[in-house]
């Protein structure tokens, strides 16, 4: 009988111990950036929409966004601004109103990373572009963190 030697028996034992935890399948992995990005479309059509429950749904009470504003026709930003969860929900329908934006207004949400429990998404809509994190509670995506700024002059 052939003996293997102490770091054959250690590599060996550590890739029993977290390949199975670390390699989840294609299938689940695409399932958690499809959850994440669903996340990410309802913050935006909740805006787009005045749609509070889709923001109720995805936002955690204690989330916090912070920005900067750059109006048409000017090449200065001004802010930050800070909002709250309480906040968005006051200005999403105000938001809706104001736009009156169609069905189809451009909107993407593009999936940065995505672990076990947490995950990072850019949000573009009509407003700028959103930096996102999200946490996993409750087996759904809560978001907690958004960093935004209007876009610059040279994407509008």
């Amino acid at each position: 009988m052939r003996m293997l030697s102490l770091p054959t028996v250690c590599l060996l034992a550590l890739s029993l111990i977290f390949t199975p935890a670390a390699l989840a399948s294609p299938e689940a992995e695409e399932a958690e950036r499809k959850a994440v990005e669903a996340a990410v479309n309802d913050y935006i059509l909740g805006f787009y929409r005045g749609e509070l429950e889709r923001l109720e749904k995805v936002l955690a009470p204690d989330m916090r966004k912070l920005g900067w504003w750059r109006g048409e026709g000017t090449t200065e930003f001004k802010g930050p601004y800070p909002m709250t969860k309480e906040a968005a929900l006051k200005l999403a329908p105000k938001f809706h109103k104001e736009q009156n934006l169609p069905e189809d207004a451009f909107r993407r949400a593009v999936v940065l990373d995505v672990m076990g429990k947490t995950a990072s998404a850019k949000a573009e809509a009509m407003w700028g572009i959103d930096y996102i994190h999200l946490a996993k509670e409750d087996g759904k995506w809560i978001i907690h963190n958004i960093i935004w700024q209007s876009w610059p002059t040279d994407k509008q």
